[in-house]
């Protein structure tokens, strides 16, 4: 901030600058995304303008940027505020736009069997890590649920079971989805495997991971298909 003077008074230079928290959030592509920059100093009221938002976005002579997030990418731009007097300050924004923030593990949750450890790993996508897990409704007894996204136990009831879950990133945004966890009465087992007990989680940005792949060797007379 300086201070400039003229024949009739001293005034400041109005310094422009943003609420960090909103205006510095990723957001998900394909979403509607709104927050405001602010100015202080100078002579109100403000006016706003900027070089070029673009990809969906703009930025009002109020001072908001609003529209519908791009594709993930990252957006920079130079806003510049005016205030009554004609003085100008300007400064350099940038808003990151990730996936679409959602929940990517599929309903109905893979089965258990009473009396045999139960695990199921939850998935994300999009939004900012680290990610915090949480649900309501009633999980099977035995089974317990944790911050990281996991149900595990040893079920100790049979019957069709409903939850909700949440997740919520470290931007404060928030993706819900149902699910249903069938448990089976007693039974003897030799081997369970479900899509719903492997997961892999990523980071988004960078360079593809190389590719994954796993192999299951099955004994006995019953076969195993994929």
């Amino acid at each position: 901030e300086r201070e400039f003077r003229d024949s009739h008074c001293v005034r400041r230079k109005p310094v422009d600058h943003y609420n960090s928290r909103s205006a510095s959030r990723s957001r998900g592509a394909g979403l509607p995304y709104t927050t405001a920059l602010s100015a202080s100093g100078g002579r109100p009221p403000y006016a706003w303008s900027e070089t070029s938002v673009g990809l969906g976005l703009a930025l009002s002579s109020g001072g908001v940027v609003s529209g519908t997030a791009p594709p993930p990418t990252t957006i920079g731009f130079t806003g510049q505020v005016t205030d009554a007097a004609g003085a100008t300050a300007s400064k350099a924004f940038t808003l990151s736009v990730v996936p679409k923030f959602g929940i990517t593990t599929p309903s109905p949750l893979a089965s258990g069997i009473v009396g045999v450890p139960y695990f199921q790993l939850f998935g994300a996508i999009g939004g900012t890590q680290p990610y915090s897990w949480s649900f309501s409704g009633a999980l099977p007894g035995g089974l317990g649920f944790t911050s990281d996204g996991v149900i595990s136990g040893i079920p100790n009831a049979q019957g069709l079971f409903s939850i909700s879950v949440t997740v919520h990133d470290s931007a404060s945004n928030v993706a819900t989805a149902s699910f249903q966890i069938a448990i089976q009465p007693p039974a003897k087992v030799d081997l369970i495997l479900s899509a719903g007990s492997l997961a892999f989680s990523a980071q988004a940005g960078g360079p593809p991971p190389p590719g994954q792949s796993f192999g299951v060797n099955a004994t006995g007379a019953n076969s195993i298909s994929f």
